[in-house]
């Protein structure tokens, strides 16, 4: 049984490896690491990094071609 609280929505786009990326995953690319969130205010998503580079972000419609090739989906928040 799949727990509604855990469905999240599929960003369009996919990582290194072929995966899909939704909200909620965890990612890891050639900033850091962080999370896919999204943005209400600006109808978007970002990645929004944790440790060392907590605090900074970058959005999807920011990335280029190539920099989706060190984007690589680890895990996500409900995991």
């Amino acid at each position: 049984e799949v727990k509604e609280s855990t469905i999240c929505q599929y960003t369009g786009l996919i990582d290194s490896t072929g995966n899909g990326i939704f909200e909620g995953d965890k990612i890891s690319d050639h900033v850091g690491c962080g999370e896919v969130v999204f943005h209400d205010a600006n109808a978007a998503f970002k990645v929004s990094y944790r440790g060392e580079n907590k605090g900074q972000g970058k959005w999807f419609v920011d990335y280029l071609d190539r920099e989706f090739e060190t984007l690589i989906v680890t895990g996500n928040i409900h995991d």
